[in-house]
């Protein structure tokens, strides 16, 4: 049945989801340790931007890097 189906496939997808990725680190706690870093890094960008706003370009650039980088660990967790 098809319910039974889904089921069993949301089982073996939360299970892909514990996978550790080193150390016993869980793919949450990298997501997490990510995150934060991201969050750092936009602040001192956007206080380098507010006081240096010549740099407009560098720091969309670090933007887009940073995000890049983020759906790339994302995508290789999957």
């Amino acid at each position: 049945m098809n319910g039974f189906g889904g089921a069993k496939a949301l089982r073996k997808s939360r299970r892909t989801i514990r996978l550790t990725v080193r150390d016993g680190e869980t793919v949450k706690q990298r997501l997490a340790l990510v995150f934060n870093w991201l969050v750092v890094v936009l602040g001192i960008l956007w206080f380098w931007f507010w006081y240096e706003p010549r740099y407009a370009g560098v720091v969309a650039l670090a933007i887009a890097l940073a995000v890049g980088s983020i759906a790339l660990v994302i995508r290789r967790e999957r």
